[in-house]
Order: C-alpha cells, then structure tokens, then sequence
C-alpha cells in the first residue's frame, strides 16, 4: 500500500524536477529565438543575425561557448550576409586583439580557447575598400545583435552592416556559394 502512495509522488516530483532548467529569464530568451529554419542546420550557417550568445553562453543549451560572435549584413536595408568580412576586436587599453572572419552568411564566431577578452571591447569591420569601426564599445555584450536588432528602433541601428544605405542602393551584392542561403528572413529577434 506505501508503495503504491510513494509511485506517484515521485512521479510527480520527477516530472517537476525535470522541466526545471535553472533560470526561466534564460530559459524564456532561448524559447524565444523559435526554432531552427528549414534546410539550415546547427552550425557555423544557423541563426544569422540572432543573438549567439542566448545559447552560446555560459548556461546553454550549445556545448560551444562563444567569447565574441555576430553577424554582418550587406546594407541596412536587406539582410544579405556578407562573406569575408574582416572583423577586429581590440580589449580595454590595447591589451589584446582577435581578427575573426565570416562565413558565408555573415556569421562569425570566437571561442574562449581562441580569444578571451576584457571588456570594454572596439570592434571594426573591412571588406575592400568598405569598412566601419564602432562609435561606442561593447561593455559586456558577447552577441552584435543584443544591441543591434531589427527593425532599427529606438534602442537599436538595426543589423550590423558593412556598407551604407547609399553604397547599398548603387551595387547589387552577389552573395558567394554557400550550402545555405545568405539572405535572412527574422533576424535579429522579435521586438
């Protein structure tokens, strides 16, 4: 008889045990970037534009953690991934560097084993002839796109870009070869 009231409250504490995660802020930040989009999988091309470090950070769910990772756009009217693009970070006083590259659809991403910085952090990308550097720096933020969200907005320029709406406008972007295709649709989270 014991046994048979024990099963059940157990059953239950079980289950309940088992859909706690930690932190239900974080949990609720990782629900929110939805699920994966059709014919992209997990890996350097998923989720262009969206904040890497929601899941690439020290709580998961990704196994790899990211130290400094973003997407760069072509303009800031289409979110056209741009491949190639230098991208360097200077830490607080010059103490040190990392040059990471995108990929294909803009993604670029740095590990721990690869680069650890002190914040404040400066950040300037280059392709060409075509480049920027940030006005402001980033002070602990490890994802470009939990500042810089579409649609532009009050809190946010929009989408990390390489060149400005007028270069934009005059040259049509060929995005190169890439298993997946460049252009993005959502990025940057919901508003």
């Amino acid at each position: 008889m014991l046994a048979r009231t024990l099963l059940p409250l157990a059953m239950v504490s079980a289950a309940l045990l088992g859909s706690c995660t930690g932190d239900p802020v974080h949990d609720n930040l990782v629900n929110s970037l939805g699920g994966e989009i059709n014919g992209v999988p997990q890996g350097q091309y998923h989720r262009a534009g969206q904040p890497c470090g929601v899941c690439h950070g020290e709580q998961g769910p990704a196994k790899t953690i990211f130290t400094m990772s973003g997407t760069i756009f072509y303009g800031p009217t289409k979110a056209i991934g741009v491949d190639d693009v230098t991208v360097t970070m200077v830490d607080s006083l010059n103490s040190s560097s990392f040059t990471a590259h995108t990929n294909c659809v803009g993604n670029f991403f740095v590990t721990g084993e690869e680069w650890t910085p002190n914040f404040p952090v400066i950040v300037k990308i280059q392709k060409g002839g075509e480049g920027a550097t940030m006005v402001s720096h980033i002070g602990r933020e490890t994802s470009c796109s939990n500042c810089h969200k579409d649609p532009p907005y009050y809190d946010s320029q929009g989408h990390v870009h390489l060149v400005n709406q007028t270069v934009e406008n005059q040259n049509l972007y060929t995005p190169p070869a890439c298993p997946v295709n460049p252009v993005q649709t959502g990025v940057g989270g919901a508003r």
